[in-house]
């Protein structure tokens, strides 16, 4: 069984983020800091990034939120510091085309990129409300991901990207979010991007299993999701929480 190691590579730091809406009609009024992440699956001769991370922070902070960005946090010093060149990334798996998830393709200019067709047919025209999370022409915003339609590979459900590396649709966030379930030496890691931006999104509170993001368009389909993250993963890693700054690499290494 082929396993691989997963890289928490912190992209930004976005400084000031209204909790409500990563915990779904909870927790109002209160403020947390959340890093934007790229996620490195290294192993087996494959280099493999679940999203590409955001705009620059100087970007970012005037379009979405405050955002801080040291020159070690771009992308391409990020996969350099976990002994990757970046011209050695051999796919990218765009989890959903919110900004802070599908930027800088162009920094890994010979990598396959996989994205749901369902999430790109959303993107093109999305819920008013929606329009600044995908930065749509509306708001006289260009999507960074319309420059690399020659390398996107547009994808319609379920699928093996190689062994010990699936991918799963996972509405919820967005419609056609997609999350990656990688194979390691302790069991399954779900890379689930925004369906569970903290930790505490999975490990729920008083009445609540799971806790949805406020960001979202049928709960049906969200809740549909967390029963299908149940039965395919063995750890659940969120894309917002700070935690994820105590990790280098995952599973931990003692």
């Amino acid at each position: 069984m082929k396993t691989y190691e997963i890289y928490p590579l912190i992209n930004l730091i976005c400084d000031d983020n209204e909790m409500s809406a990563q915990t779904y009609l909870q927790n109002f009024g209160k403020r947390n800091p959340a890093p934007v992440v790229i996620w490195l699956v290294k192993g087996n001769g494959r280099n493999i990034l679940v999203d590409s991370g955001g705009s620059e922070a100087k970007i970012a902070s005037v379009q979405h939120h405050p955002c801080e960005q040291k020159p070690e946090m771009l992308p391409e010093n990020l996969v350099r510091s976990a002994g990757v060149e970046p011209a050695d990334i051999d796919t990218v798996v765009i989890t959903h085309l919110h900004w802070d998830h599908c930027y800088n393709l162009e920094k890994f200019p010979n990598a396959n990129i996989y994205i749901q067709k369902r999430e790109a047919e959303f993107a093109i025209n999305p819920y008013p409300t929606h329009w600044r999370f995908y930065e749509h022409p509306k708001l006289g915003l260009e999507m960074p991901w319309l420059k690399h339609l020659n390398r996107i590979t547009f994808v319609d459900g379920d699928f093996t990207l190689c062994e010990g590396v699936e991918v799963y649709l996972m509405p919820g966030h967005a419609p056609g979010m997609q999350n990656v379930a990688v194979q390691t030496t302790d069991g399954i890691y779900l890379i689930a991007s925004d369906n569970i931006p903290l930790y505490l999104n999975w490990e729920g509170a008083d009445i609540h299993r799971h806790i949805p993001s406020a960001i979202h368009c049928n709960l049906d389909d969200y809740y549909a999701t967390f029963r299908k993250m149940e039965k395919v993963s063995d750890h659940v890693l969120p894309s917002h929480d700070m935690k994820l700054l105590d990790f280098k690499v995952f599973p931990s290494k003692k």
